[in-house]
């Protein structure tokens, strides 16, 4: 195993002062088929390992899995790859699904997941740690309208015309947001995006992780500058009762937060706001 960093060190430190965990979990003996004895925490055992296990869906923006390839791409991936790099181990990458995100978590099948947004029911039963990325509702427009569409009140006025996906949650969300607005509503296999690059519409609204895989194959659109709304935040879940893994996680976080390399991932990725 690589010799942690000192960063790695210093908050283990603080960590295993005030966040110890018992030995002999149900989580613990998950985790690890050999455990160390000693009352080993999880941070301890990911450390002695030398391989950060990471559970990921790959099927949406921010942790994809391309099937021509076979390589993971996105945010998550970037963040989590510089994470084990700071911790000084290796990556582990284990496929899972939503339905069983947290099941795999509490199995030890995998010591953390890629983001998930923030839910009652998965709170229950995983920790999250302090959010990594914040998603929401936003606008896309053409690159040629963004001086003309630098606020929702300038979207929602009589004559602009907003697109939205039949059915989906977007849909309400339009009627609600831009009541003024004509509102056109596409049907499958029709989309929203689609309206605005054929002109049938000047704004469409969606998803901030669907606008932003959007605008990254689409080069003549961008997301509208307006503020995020029905904001949701992502954290990157861990099993309940790792306090002392959470709690270095959390740290590593907010350190990225003032490196500057959260920010430098947003702009990558299309997620800034």
């Amino acid at each position: 195993m690589r010799t942690p960093v000192v960063f790695v060190a210093a908050v283990v430190g603080l960590v295993l002062v005030s966040c110890a965990e018992p030995a002999g979990s149900s989580i613990e003996a998950a985790a690890d088929p050999a455990p160390h004895g000693g009352g080993q925490n999880s941070l301890q055992r990911v450390l002695e390992r030398g391989v950060l296990r990471v559970g990921t869906t790959g099927d949406f923006y921010m942790s994809f899995l391309d099937p021509e390839t076979g390589e993971r791409s996105g945010y998550d991936i970037d963040l989590t790859r510089k994470l084990a790099e700071d911790m000084g181990v290796g990556i582990e990458y284990v496929a899972t699904d939503w339905s069983s995100l947290v099941s795999g978590l509490a199995s030890g099948r995998y010591d953390i997941t890629t983001g998930a947004s923030f839910n009652p029911g998965r709170a229950r039963a995983a920790s999250y740690t302090v959010p990594i990325a914040r998603t929401g509702t936003v606008a896309i427009i053409r690159r040629a309208d963004a001086d003309r569409f630098q606020s929702w009140e300038e979207i929602n006025r009589p004559g602009v015309r907003v697109a939205t996906r039949h059915g989906s949650v977007f849909e309400y969300q339009a009627r609600d947001i831009t009541p003024d607005a004509q509102i056109r509503v596409v049907a499958s296999p029709g989309t929203e995006y689609q309206e605005v690059l054929v002109r049938r519409a000047d704004v469409a609204i969606a998803s901030l992780f669907d606008a932003a895989s959007i605008v990254r194959d689409q080069p003549e659109l961008q997301i509208a500058p307006v503020d995020l709304r029905n904001t949701t935040y992502i954290g990157i879940l861990v099993p309940q009762g790792d306090h002392d893994l959470r709690s270095f996680i959390d740290s590593w976080i907010r350190a990225q937060e003032y490196s500057g390399f959260i920010d430098e991932l947003t702009e990558r990725w299309n997620l800034a706001f």
